[in-house]
């Protein structure tokens, strides 16, 4: 059995750190779990700014987002709700 793809949060980004550099990278989700696009992949975001990257933390994410279960984020209801009327 295969997931759903990664799909771009539109008007989404994440600030990431690492190594004492920034960068603004694009927020994605797959299966209702947030991710930073980084290189030709993704990480995934984990709560309290970890990353599933050990030498990668975010600092900000665009979205409202809520914890799901120990380690996964997710957009929050109020965000989807904001992004499906910005779409329409």
């Amino acid at each position: 059995m295969t997931g759903k793809p990664f799909h771009i949060v539109d008007d989404g980004f994440v600030i990431l750190r690492s190594k004492g550099v920034y960068r603004q990278a694009k927020l994605y989700e797959r299966d209702d779990v947030l991710y930073a696009g980084l290189g030709s992949g993704f990480i995934k975001l984990h709560p309290k700014n970890g990353t599933s990257a050990p030498s990668v933390s975010w600092l900000e994410v665009s979205h409202q987002f809520e914890q799901i279960g120990i380690c996964d984020l997710k957009l929050s209801d109020r965000a989807k709700a904001k992004a499906k009327r910005s779409a329409a």
